[in-house]
């Protein structure tokens, strides 16, 4: 079992039963069992039960999500499972660090059509439309990663440079782990 958590002082840990007298209003609980921790031979009186990962509350679940998937994909032999695992985790380090908004001048950089695919530039940001179907603004979640904003997080862009740091390309990454690449045109 693994627990994550901060590490917090707390009594020690003992079974009770409880005993109500409600003509009394009065309430009791009698301990009857000390819980001891095998390993130490001891119990958690001012100690608390250590955490195996010490982590604050408010990222315990992200960093629990992490660990299970770095856990998981090695033991995977199919590409689209790991491709699947990569964008989970992914997608939570993206949100542990936030790339925040791109100026004009690195927005300019990915405008183009790659295939299907066009990336256009507007007064709100970037926009991302394949085909003649809807238009979606896009929202920066690396230098080189996009979600479509307001639209959930099933679908990425990751667009690809050259050793010459020029964009040439776009992955559509899924959530699945289905990936498909356009070169820019």
């Amino acid at each position: 079992m693994l627990q994550l958590s901060e590490k917090k002082q707390r009594a020690g840990l003992t079974l009770c039963s409880f005993f109500e007298y409600p003509k009394f209003s009065f309430k009791v609980a009698i301990p009857f069992i000390r819980a001891i921790n095998y390993v130490t031979n001891t119990d958690w009186e001012g100690v608390g039960v250590i955490p195996n990962k010490e982590v604050s509350a408010d990222s315990a679940l992200d960093v629990a999500h992490i660990m299970a998937s770095e856990s998981v994909r090695p033991t995977l032999t199919d590409e689209n499972h790991m491709s699947a695992i990569d964008f989970i985790l992914d997608g939570v380090k993206y949100e542990e660090n936030p790339v925040g908004k791109l100026d004009n001048e690195q927005m300019a950089r990915f405008v183009g059509t790659y295939g299907p695919r066009a990336i256009t530039m507007e007064e709100r940001g970037l926009f991302y439309q394949r085909g003649t179907g809807n238009k979606y603004q896009l929202q920066a979640l690396s230098q080189d990663t996009f979600k479509l904003k307001d639209k959930g997080d099933d679908f990425r862009l990751r667009f690809v440079e050259n050793e010459k740091g020029m964009i040439v390309g776009v992955t559509g990454l899924y959530r699945n782990g289905r990936k498909d690449y356009n070169e820019r045109n």
